[in-house]
């Protein structure tokens, strides 16, 4: 597959089922991450990897961190965060090491680690690997960030559902009209 097809073909696939990439594949998904465009190449980007019996544990740890921001959620909901991890066979949680104080500003760091995460859904796609990007409150809990071994000032950027597409549950992605992103300046109307 060419670069362009696979940038316009890639589409979030929302069940993941076994296998996850592994060995030679996962190599190549991470090192995608490796090669994004990096503004003073800080490479502020961390990929944690987490599958198999792990994912119980991130589970309970998202349940630990969603407690925290609410002592009052009910079990119910407490087991809709343990469930989380079990959406896909593996979870690369991708953070942002930035660099406070630095001639690179934290956001283009944080953009970097999500050109990092772009790099790897497509390698996930042109490998015939299925990917899910999310995020959410449990991304800026300073609790999960410290469960994780991060500082609170860096940044979770995504939680990286990998696996193989399930056959079953694949959607067509919807075409976009360029007119409604796309327009020339000067703007109309903006003289």
């Amino acid at each position: 597959m060419n670069a362009y097809d696979c940038i316009i073909t890639r589409s979030t696939i929302p069940k993941l089922i076994h296998p996850a990439p592994q060995g030679v594949d996962l190599n190549k998904i991470l090192m995608a991450g490796l090669s994004a465009p990096d503004h003073g190449k800080l490479r502020p980007w961390r990929f944690l990897i987490v599958e198999g019996e792990d994912l119980l544990t991130l589970g309970e740890t998202f349940a630990r961190s969603a407690k925290e921001d609410d002592p009052d959620l009910d079990e119910s909901r407490l087991n809709r965060f343990r469930n989380l991890p079990k959406r896909a066979p593996m979870v690369i949680v991708v953070v942002a090491e930035t660099l406070e104080k630095h001639k690179i500003p934290v956001q283009e760091q944080v953009l970097a680690t999500g050109a990092a995460v772009q790099n790897m859904l497509l390698a996930c796609h042109e490998l015939a690997f299925g990917a899910i990007w999310r995020t959410g409150a449990l991304a800026y809990n300073p609790y999960l960030k410290k469960s994780l071994g991060y500082k609170k000032k860096d940044e979770i950027v995504a939680f990286l559902y990998l696996g193989t597409p399930d056959p079953g549950k694949q959607k067509t992605k919807e075409p976009l009209i360029m007119e409604e992103f796309v327009s020339s300046w000067p703007k109309p109307g903006s003289k």
